[in-house]
């Protein structure tokens, strides 16, 4: 019990509650069969104190202060049950959270708990702080010391007394403690059955997102409690189908936004010029709006904003907006609002025109030079420019056979056939060394061709509308990342599964 004595005359007993200071004089005076003229005053800090205005006749609280000091908290249990301890206090709120209190109950235990604080407040003393952290609601400060963690648990499990309610107070003029004592008197059994109910509807989904997850929600649950590596592969396939499904709707709620024009006012006597023009570089005509002055910088912001909705940019050469329909050009100039629904639409549309078309003409100039390095003819005359020429792994074809050169006899039976195609065989010496010529482009070039006939698969499946996951694939280098990361994905899986299979883990 932690004592000390304070500033004008007064003895404060830190972290007390009333009911203990009375029971401590009450005991005291029962010792020394007689009565103290002491007064238990509320501090400042909502705490109570024993308090004697004349200091030259404060031996009473000189002798409550030994008193106090050296009384142990259990031995103020009463019998009457006036008290609980913390193991009542938990078994009480577990019943809470199943319905089984009436509020009349609740408000009689509440009671019980206020004048207890000091035999709750013991036995969480003697938890350790790891344990303490167990019993704290929510999340908050990490760095208390014991005495104050002590505390923090109390005020916490006094706060499951008034459920369904908001705890809300000015510190300056009331602390969370007396708060909770306000709003107790108006729990009702409607509130105490509502959370009862809400609690058992979330243990029931947590039980449900741990033996079949369905949603998002249920996914990220069950990673969090039995890991990500718990899940089968059906349930990880989904779990990405429902991240991918719910970055798309978010990704079409921020275009709606972007596609939504607003009415844009601009200043009088400005004017806008719609002139028609030639790009040179796409070949195609254009529609140039020009203004007829310069305006401040968020006034061209707003126009620059409005112009990209439409599908068109601003041009330091035209020295104007740019768009490629007169249509949108003539939209611009209207200044009016616009639903965004049909932009968006149109823009998508042009968006995955432009991808079709890139990706197509990259998939034909990779099969170009992959086809011509392929056909091209070169000289077997040295053992490299032989390497250079034979496809890796599979030796050249002879007239529709393979030469399948290993060992010294293979290498003395095919030395004649070899010669006669004009293969540098009589320069090899070792039957291994002719075993590993190998091609540096062929290889590579079929490589080439495999990774144009996926660009181009690709492409068909934008046009056809049967793409769902790659709708967004604009480049060549979006499908080289796509296998870079598929690559690495099977190498995690394939470490992950020898770990199982060594460590068992």
């Amino acid at each position: 019990m932690k004592v000390h004595w304070g500033s004008n005359h007064v003895f404060w007993q830190r972290n007390t509650t009333k009911q203990f200071l009375e029971r401590v004089l009450a005991k005291y005076e029962r010792e020394q069969n007689q009565t103290f003229d002491v007064e238990i005053v509320e501090n400042y800090d909502g705490y109570y104190s024993y308090s004697k205005s004349d200091w030259y006749e404060s031996r009473e609280i000189k002798e409550l202060f030994k008193a106090a000091k050296n009384t142990n908290v259990n031995e103020l249990n009463d019998t009457n049950g006036e008290t609980i301890n913390f193991k009542t206090t938990q078994q009480f709120v577990a019943r809470l959270n199943k319905g089984e209190v009436t509020a009349e109950e609740l408000k009689q235990i509440w009671q019980k708990f206020k004048a207890s604080k000091e035999i709750i407040s013991a036995e969480l003393n003697g938890f350790t702080k790891k344990e303490l952290e167990q019993y704290r609601r929510g999340f908050g400060r990490t760095d208390y010391k014991k005495a104050e963690l002590v505390q923090v648990v109390y005020e916490d499990f006094a706060a499951y007394f008034v459920p369904g309610l908001s705890i809300s107070y000015n510190p300056l003029s009331e602390t969370h403690f007396k708060a909770i004592d306000r709003l107790v008197p108006k729990v009702t059994d409607e509130l105490i059955q509502e959370r009862a109910r809400k609690i058992k509807e979330n243990q029931d989904e947590f039980v449900k997102a741990l033996e079949n997850p369905e949603t998002i929600r249920d996914f990220e649950r069950f990673i969090a409690y039995r890991g990500k590596d718990k899940l089968t592969n059906e349930q990880l396939i989904k779990f990405e189908s429902l991240k991918a499904a719910e970055t798309r709707r978010y990704r079409s709620w921020h275009d709606d936004r972007k596609y939504n024009i607003e009415e844009t006012q601009i200043p009088e006597g400005l004017e806008l010029t719609i002139t028609k023009s030639y790009h040179s570089k796409k070949g195609c005509d254009i529609w140039v709006v020009e203004m007829s002055e310069r305006v401040e910088r968020f006034i061209y912001d707003d126009l620059k904003s409005r112009a990209k909705s439409l599908g068109g940019y601003y041009s330091k050469y035209s020295k104007g907006f740019v768009f490629e329909s007169e249509n949108d050009a003539n939209q611009f100039v209207s200044l009016s609002a616009i639903d965004g629904e049909a932009n968006k639409e149109r823009a998508e549309e042009n968006r995955r025109n432009k991808a079709i078309e890139h990706l197509e003409t990259v998939s034909d100039n990779l099969e170009a030079e992959a086809t011509a390095t392929l056909e091209t003819d070169r000289k077997t005359n040295t053992a490299r420019r032989a390497r250079m020429a034979i496809e890796e792994g599979r030796g050249q074809k002879a007239e529709g056979r393979r030469i399948n050169i290993q060992t010294p006899s293979d290498y003395k039976q095919r030395k004649d056939e070899a010669s006669s195609l004009s293969l540098p065989i009589t320069e090899i010496t070792e039957p291994s060394a002719f075993c590993h010529l190998t091609s540096a482009f062929e290889p590579q070039a079929n490589n080439d061709l495999q990774f144009a006939q996926t660009i181009k698969n690709i492409a068909k499946a934008l046009e056809s509308d049967e793409i769902f996951m790659l709708d967004r694939v604009r480049y060549g280098a979006d499908v080289e990342e796509l296998e870079s990361q598929l690559y690495q994905a099977r190498n995690r899986r394939n470490r992950t599964r020898c770990n199982r299979a060594i460590f068992g883990s």
